[in-house]
């Protein structure tokens, strides 16, 4: 999605312009300094453009800018506080991506990135074909008739789901949708879908699905057993207010965000040294 920045105060102002607006933000905010040559680079604008998306800035924002004659570039003025851009939690976003090799250095906002390294997951395959199946059901509200490699029996058996999102849990992805032949609401694990074909309409919808529909709240404090300075450690870590961090994911995905933290059955009797938070309502 576009990076947060400038609004179209207007209302006529093209997509394109307002995200080179967005970037100047951005750079201003990051890297405290931009100029004509950087939106040249990266949106291949003419010289003259650019000037006009500077002289736009400043109108939109007055006193947000500042030219340093000498060096030729943009710095913040007096009034950029008042400008909204990209934040932390964005751009970090942007960074793992770079780091994952999923988007080119070049395409971030950056200059000149700093070093990333992304710890190495493994990659659970998906075939083109199964994806393209899937999205497609979703997009037509169709069924997919295909084989699944069950866990327990590691069986390819014929099934006919009736697909309507894509899940991540943090590691693979998975399908949500209804089960024709065990008449519920289940996930599957892409990768397991074999030789999928688009069947009849579907029946059901996520409206249908009570556990989609309805959220839980899970709410995560520092564990008990942590002295003082670890705890507001934890508290600074996850961002906690008044001790506590809630999260109010589907009830559909609740278990794979307990996953990911760490919070599953038993979590509480681990050592705090080991396990930094706990689940205040886990009963």
């Amino acid at each position: 999605m576009p990076p947060a920045g400038p609004v179209d105060k207007s209302e006529t102002m093209r997509w394109t312009v307002e995200q080179r607006l967005a970037f100047i933000a951005d750079r201003l905010a990051w890297e405290g300094s931009v100029n004509r040559r950087d939106l040249v680079e990266q949106f291949g604008i003419s010289p003259n453009q650019a000037t006009g998306d500077f002289n736009r800035f400043a109108e939109y924002y007055p006193e947000a800018l500042d030219y340093d004659r000498q060096e030729k570039t943009y710095r913040p003025g007096p009034k950029f506080v008042d400008v909204p851009h990209r934040g932390s939690n964005e751009l970090l976003s942007e960074l793992r991506l770079i780091g994952e090799g999923i988007l080119g250095a070049a395409a971030g906002f950056f200059t000149s990135p700093p070093e990333i390294v992304v710890a190495e997951a493994p990659v659970r395959p998906v075939p083109d074909a199964t994806l393209a199946a899937v999205i497609a059901a979703i997009r037509q509200s169709r069924q997919v008739h295909c084989r699944y490699r069950s866990f327990s029996t590691m069986e390819l058996k014929p099934r006919v789901l009736e697909p309507f999102a894509l899940v991540f849990d943090g590691f693979r992805w998975h399908v949500r949708g209804f089960d024709t032949g065990q008449q519920k609401f289940r996930d599957f694990v892409l990768g397991r879908l074999d030789s999928p074909e688009l069947g009849d309409a579907a029946h059901m919808r996520r409206e249908d699905d009570p556990e989609w529909m309805e959220h839980e709240t899970l709410t995560i404090i520092p564990h008990p057993g942590l002295t003082e300075p670890q705890r507001q450690a934890i508290v600074i870590d996850y961002g906690m207010s008044d001790g506590c961090l809630r999260l109010t994911p589907r009830k559909a995905l609740a278990f794979y965000v307990k996953k990911r933290l760490g919070l599953l059955e038993g979590h509480k009797e681990r050592k705090p040294e080991e396990q930094h938070i706990v689940l205040l309502n886990d009963d």
